[in-house]
This record gives C-alpha cells, structure tokens and sequence, in this order.
C-alpha cells in the first residue's frame, strides 16, 4: 500500500508521497499562487482558475503599468508588433502573423472552410429592444489591410518590390483538376436583404475604389497585367445591365454594356451605354 501522510496533523487530511513530493518541489512564492484561489475571479499575483461556465469576472491586456480591461468597451483586444531590423534573404519570406487551415482528407458535404476568418458584427442582442444608429463618420471594416510608409526620420526609397496592402493568390501545383468547381482570386458577395436598400442607392457597390483627401491619384484604378486568356472581363447578361442584342441598331452592334457617370454639369448620375460588337476587331 502506497505510503500517506497527514497535512498539518490532520488524519482526515492526507496526500500520497508522489502529491507530497509535488508539493515540496514549490516554493513559498508558486505556493502563493495557488492559496486562496476563488474560481471565477481574477486576483492578482494568483493563478486563474475559471468556474463552472468558464468565465472569468475580470481580466486585462497590456502593460502593468498602463493595463486594458477585456471588456465590451475593449478598442484593441491585442497587438502583435515587431521590428525587421535586419537584411530579409533572397528567398525567404518574413510572416508576422501567420494562419493555416489544413484538409488532408476528402470533403464530400458540410459547411464552408476557411483559413483565416474575420466578422464585423452588428447585433445587440435581446436586452436591446430599440433600434438604434451608427452615425459616426469612420470606416466599419472586418479586415482592415494596409502598408504604411510612415518613417519621417529617413528617407525611404522602394525598389522592384511589390507593395500590396491586401494580397489575395490562387495557388495548385500540377496534376490537379478541377470538376464545376470555381477558383476567384477574390470573390465579393452580397447577402444583403433587398429591403434595406433603394435600388438608386450609389453607395451599395461590390467594389469601391477612392482615396483620401489631398493625396495622390492612381495612375491606374484597375491594372491587368497580361495574365488572362479567355477575355478581359466575363459579364453575364441581364438584358439590362449588360446585353448581348440591340434592336433596331446596325447589325455589327451586338449589345451594350450600361454605366452610371457622375455629371458635375448635370449635378447628377447620367447613364451612358459601351456599344458592343460582334464582328471580330481583325474582320
């Protein structure tokens, strides 16, 4: 029978050697740690312990001497910084936050999988019955991706690099196929009820490309860079939108593509049609 010993002269109280043992391997200050926990509560120079549901009442992010309460009034919830602060090699790459999502099994049914996720959610719950508004005149993003050259102590110049503030790529080595499945570098969808927006809403667009105030213009706002084969664009016609016929025009005009312009004379939108053709360029 294994060996036990009383704690404090107490026969109802006892531990087994091997508890013993663990014991006496603590010091008076990891002893500490562990006296007078309550389960639930953070205190400090304790060990947390969290109760029943798994909650804890109170912690906080930051430094000791400037801490941050998690808590539904939390701006920053964690920052990871760090500094490269020497040469980066020829085929190396530099992460500073990296997720993966790994399948190495088949997939037959089920939901959607995804590597990196990140939701921008609106919802009060029940103990809000009133509607409420969001007014401020900020940017509301679930991913915010940006490069910022800010050094204002030396001059930076930027050479041959890419400098991409959000990076999306599509990437399958070969002996793969694909069976009516879709590949989309970037894919913008709307699930937004039809009910929420006037149809002649100019600020409900897939994709919206501005730029601050005072600053530089792009060169381009859309670039290609010879990498398509099939054709510049694939638009589906609606009829409206986008139309593959035109009736009563010359033959050689084949459909049309519809655009919304903005007329500073007009003080207005003003539509506009690209006529197109079906009679190849080099007929």
């Amino acid at each position: 029978m294994a060996g036990k010993y009383w704690i404090a002269n107490e026969p109802s109280s006892t531990v087994t050697a091997a508890q013993a043992q663990a014991i006496a391997a603590l010091d008076t200050t990891e002893l500490g740690f562990l006296n007078g926990i309550t389960a639930g509560t953070v205190t400090a120079s304790k060990a947390v312990v969290v109760d029943s549901s798994k909650a804890q009442d109170s912690l906080f992010v930051g430094t000791s001497s400037a801490p941050v309460a998690m808590s539904s009034a939390l701006t920053q919830l964690a920052i990871v910084s760090g500094d490269f602060v020497s040469d980066i090699g020829a085929s190396q790459d530099a992460r500073m936050f990296f997720t993966r999502c790994k399948i190495s099994k088949a997939v037959a049914s089920g939901g959607s999988i995804y590597g990196n996720f990140a939701q921008l959610r609106i919802n009060s719950g029940s103990s809000v019955t009133a509607a409420y508004s969001i007014s401020g005149a900020g940017v509301y993003a679930a991913q915010m991706a940006y490069v910022e050259a800010s050094d204002t102590t030396r001059a930076v110049t930027f050479k041959n690099g890419k400098f991409i503030g959000l990076h999306a790529k599509i990437e399958s080595v070969s002996g793969h196929s694909a069976s009516a499945a879709s590949f989309y570098g970037v894919c913008i969808g709307s699930a937004v009820a039809t009910t929420n927006f006037s149809a002649t809403d100019n600020n409900y667009s897939a994709l919206r490309i501005e730029k601050d105030s005072g600053t530089l213009d792009f060169k381009h706002a859309i670039s290609i860079d010879d990498c398509a084969s099939g054709a510049l664009f694939y638009l589906k016609s609606d009829g409206v939108v986008v139309s593959t016929s035109r009736t009563g025009a010359a033959n050689t005009i084949a459909g049309h593509i519809k655009l919304e312009i903005n007329s500073v004379t007009a003080g207005a939108n003003v539509t506009r049609y690209i006529y197109t053709y079906a009679v190849s360029p080099s007929a």
